[in-house]
């Protein structure tokens, strides 16, 4: 790995550790390259560092990647993902459920089935009609579910029914 000038940081202990502390409950991506091109430089020549400051660093990271976290998150480079609560699983299934009975269930003249059920469900749960993403996610993550049990449209209606219910 070439060094560049603007590679070096030569961090005082009070300054690592608030880097750190960044890296913990913040989420700063330029914070958590520098503190790791900091301990990868400083290993990589045989540097000494702040050896308390590095385990707390990595134990950190570890804990995380162990919650199920992503190393990039873990390590500060992108933002941790809450695991969603029980209610928000049975919101995403509703969404999915909603996008599978309105392919299944739209006009022949429609022909974009995929676009019309994105849209019809994001009128039906999202006031202001957004969500199209995250109706996405949810039916990526849960069509697979849907088809191996071979739900029935009014078993599908029914989970966004009571999904409805909880919405307004």
């Amino acid at each position: 790995m070439a060094k560049s000038p603007n590679d070096e940081w030569h961090p005082n202990n009070a300054e690592l550790w608030g880097a750190l502390t960044t890296i913990e409950h913040g989420f700063d991506p330029d914070v958590a390259l520098r503190v790791a091109r900091y301990f990868f430089q400083r290993l990589e020549d045989d540097l000494n560092f702040n050896e308390r400051a590095f385990s707390r660093y990595i134990w950190h990271a570890l804990g995380l990647i162990v919650a199920g976290h992503s190393a990039n998150a873990a390590f500060g480079f992108s933002r941790k993902r809450k695991r969603p609560v029980a209610h928000d699983i049975d919101r995403q299934m509703a969404l999915a459920a909603s996008v599978i009975l309105c392919m299944k269930n739209a006009p022949e003249s429609v022909t974009g089935r995929w676009e019309h059920a994105i849209g019809e469900t994001a009128n039906l749960f999202f006031k202001d009609g957004t969500g199209d993403r995250a109706i996405a996610a949810a039916y990526a993550r849960y069509k697979k579910v849907f088809s191996h049990f071979n739900f029935t449209d009014d078993e599908l209606q029914e989970i966004v029914d009571a999904a409805m219910t909880t919405v307004k």
